[in-house]
């Protein structure tokens, strides 16, 4: 099974937090951006090899821009962002899968699983500061377990088997920058109980 899509995107009165300093303290306000675009191609596949073993794969190339940023009225920072990347939005983000299930006995089946995400690099803020910048990054998971013909499934699993640190929001605040991280910043093993009755 094969899927392509493309798509054009056009925003305008886009809100998004924006960096400033008020009475020389920083703060953190609500804008109205102005015009924003996002144009680009999305395609996936799915492929059974035989029995046992399918594939899954997608890929997205999207080019997300700021067309027109409304600068805030007594701002003192810099609104030249104009043509630069919109935040959160990486040019390129991939995924593959691969499944694997295949009979241990007349009732239990033997399932074995691996994905890996990748993303190039995003700008997480409207202001365009270096130190809001995730570089591109790849994550790896896999998992291994059984399941029975009576619903039940056991699984044990890894996730980010390369230990690869990341971000999903990168934010100034004052003289630093605030980073939040997802469960999956760092490798972590874990098992897994599913009944389906």
């Amino acid at each position: 099974i094969f899927n392509i899509a493309a798509f054009i995107q056009e925003l305008e009165n886009y809100q998004v937090p924006f960096f400033d300093t008020f009475n020389n303290s920083p703060v953190t306000r609500l804008v109205n951006a102005g015009e924003v675009s996002t144009r680009g191609v999305e395609t996936d596949v799915t492929a059974r090899l035989g029995d046992y073993l399918s594939l899954t794969a997608a890929a997205t190339y999207a080019d997300a821009k700021i067309d027109r940023f409304i600068c805030p009225a007594g701002t003192t920072a810099a609104c030249n962002v104009d043509g630069l990347p919109l935040p959160f939005a990486p040019k390129w983000r991939a995924n593959l899968r691969a499944d694997w299930r295949s009979p241990l006995t007349s009732s239990i089946d033997l399932v074995l699983g691996t994905d890996v995400n990748w993303r190039t690099s995003a700008q997480y803020s409207i202001n365009q500061t270096p130190d809001t910048i995730q570089p591109k990054y790849g994550v790896w998971n896999a998992s291994a377990g059984i399941a029975t013909d009576g619903g039940l499934r056991l699984t044990v699993f890894v996730r980010n088997i390369t230990d690869k640190q990341y971000a999903t929001s990168l934010f100034r605040f004052g003289q630093g920058v605030v980073r939040f991280v997802p469960r999956d910043d760092r490798r972590y093993f874990g098992f897994n109980m599913l009944l389906d009755l």
